[in-house]
């Protein structure tokens, strides 16, 4: 139970993108891709505030695409039910901006959007 709360803990640190996050990637590094069940529910909120960082200068396109990358398809994290495809679909763009677009401000307010509609 501990090391679960250990590993809940640095998937809550890695979806809101805690500073430094380097360590919180290391740490997590130590434990298996899969999981049994998840330990943490990502809801619009997180992602939305990850996009609010990068308008604000905080966070650059380069490590939003690496957080993207780094979130999407963790078995050990889930999407919250009811925003479900608005949030996997802004996950997916923000991954893989040479498959859909690169960020831009622009893209960021609209994926911003869609979150807190709930709709892509």
């Amino acid at each position: 139970m501990v090391m679960s709360a250990a590993r809940a803990d640095l998937a809550r640190r890695l979806v809101e993108y805690a500073l430094p996050i380097e360590p919180v990637i290391a740490e997590l590094s130590a434990y298996p891709w899969d999981c049994d069940s998840p330990l943490f529910v990502i809801t619009p909120a997180h992602v939305a505030s990850v996009l609010e960082r990068y308008l604000a200068g905080e966070l650059t396109a380069e490590q939003i695409e690496r957080w993207g990358n780094l979130v999407e398809m963790r078995d050990d994290l889930d999407l919250a039910e009811h925003a479900y495809e608005a949030i996997r679909e802004v996950i997916h763009e923000l991954a893989n901006p040479l498959l859909t677009e690169p960020l831009s401000k622009e893209s960021a307010f609209r994926m911003r959007h869609a979150l807190a509609t709930s709709t892509i």
